[in-house]
């Protein structure tokens, strides 16, 4: 078989074999949480405990330490905290926790860069002497490098262990993160006033659905006529139809007819991608009334 089968790298610049750096994705549900503070406090005393941010895969968030903007709520579930004492005063509500903060960990903004593809160094718009050194992490565009030993390091350029593999870019923003992988690590600090067993809840802040339609011809024929868009409601068994679309709909016909379905609210709608509305079209649709997944 060797005789009439060989195999050879795609060339190119770069040529095969790639090298393919893949970061974590967006915080989510598997996100965990540490601490003393989970478990046991004193009243009076500040407690804390840290939450480490992961993506949807359970992969830590070490190039993203940026508050994503928790969610903080700390009620009273038992004891004089259950019962809403507060001294001699009870009260027909549980006492509250007020007032938690949360702090990144090794996670500082140092400025923004000019980014080039491929490129050992990356261009600085302010000088980063000082505030990293050589052998530091930063993160550039969502991913982890590490400042060279080696290659000019000055008041414009930063040097890099590993070239650049991210976009081309202008103003890209430059942070400073942890060697042990401390970054995507949030500190919450709270300090209860009484005694007794408390319900803590840590919530992200609720996010907007967006959606994208797109048409396309598998054909050669262009595309044309009209098509509608169902909503099945929050259980998934309400069937509500859109008003007809026309296949080269701007973005408020699309919104419009979208909006006939009563239940479904407010919407935005952006176009995009449809150069020849006969041969594709995209539509990204933000769902303002509805909270959670849209079943359209």
């Amino acid at each position: 078989s060797a005789v009439f089968y060989y195999t050879r790298h795609v060339r190119g610049s770069p040529s095969s074999p790639f090298s393919v750096h893949v970061a974590p994705g967006d915080i989510d549900t598997p996100s965990t949480a540490q601490g003393e503070g989970l478990s046991t406090c004193v009243s009076l005393d500040e407690c804390s405990f840290v939450i480490q941010t992961k993506d949807i895969n359970q992969n830590h968030r070490f190039n993203d330490g940026s508050d994503p903007g928790f969610e903080i709520s700390i009620s009273g579930n038992g004891g004089w905290a259950g019962e809403g004492r507060i001294n001699s005063v009870v009260s027909s509500s549980p006492v509250t926790v007020s007032g938690a903060t949360v702090t990144s960990n090794d996670w500082q903004y140092i400025g923004e860069a000019d980014v080039t593809h491929l490129s050992g160094h990356i261009t600085s718009k302010t000088s980063f002497l000082g505030a990293i050194l050589r052998g530091d992490q930063i993160v550039v565009d969502g991913t982890m490098y590490t400042v060279s030993s080696s290659g000019t390091f000055d008041s414009t350029s930063v040097p890099l262990l590993l070239p650049y593999f991210g976009p081309t870019k202008m103003g890209v923003s430059v942070f400073k993160a942890s060697k042990s992988c401390a970054s995507g690590t949030h500190t919450v600090k709270y300090t209860p006033s009484v005694r007794g067993s408390y319900l803590m809840d840590v919530k992200l802040p609720d996010v907007t659905e967006v959606q994208r339609v797109t048409t396309s011809s598998r054909s050669h024929s262009p595309l044309s006529g009209a098509f509608t868009l169902t909503y099945l409601g929050p259980s998934g068994d309400d069937p509500l139809v859109s008003g007809n679309i026309e296949f080269n709909a701007n973005s408020d016909e699309f919104r419009i007819a979208l909006e006939s379905i009563e239940t479904i609210g407010s919407v935005s709608v952006t176009l995009r991608d449809c150069i020849d509305p006969s041969n594709s079209c995209s539509w990204d649709v933000t769902f303002l009334s509805l909270e959670g997944d849209v079943n359209m």
